[in-house]
């Protein structure tokens, strides 16, 4: 997915290439998405020429060696904190946005055992229910 595609709000998953991982982090599972910023607007919340010099020699070959020549993305972290990441970091091909849809699934006949499989299951693959009723 491109990001020209995202929408404000949306809550998106991504990851970014590894080498830049010992600066960038690793833990981009949704986060909210707050939008693709210039440069002139992220140097207000990051060093981003800082940044670049740390992450330059890992990112993409073709990647200008200018931190003011490419654009970066706001993101919310789940724990509320806001970051600024620069888009030659991030995979593409692993961006991944979560649509705004509820699921709702039913199980008829089952233990609690069997609820506590089911939601050590979902969040072993980082799904994590909004709400869990029984009846």
């Amino acid at each position: 997915m491109e990001i020209s595609n995202l929408e404000v709000g949306q809550s998106i998953s991504f990851d970014i290439l590894p080498a830049t991982a010992a600066v960038l982090g690793s833990s981009f599972k949704n986060v909210t998405f707050e939008g693709e910023i210039s440069p002139r607007m992220a140097v207000k919340e990051r060093d981003i020429v800082a940044l670049h010099i740390a992450i330059y020699p890992t990112l993409p070959q073709g990647t200008p060696n200018n931190a003011y020549q490419y654009n970066y993305i706001g993101i919310t972290h789940p724990s509320g904190q806001f970051e600024i990441i620069p888009v030659p970091a991030i995979r593409k091909d692993s961006i991944e946005a979560k649509g705004m849809m509820k699921i709702t699934m039913v199980f008829n006949n089952r233990s609690q055992t069997d609820l506590t499989h089911i939601t050590q299951v979902l969040s072993g693959i980082g799904q994590v229910p909004d709400s869990v009723t029984t009846a």
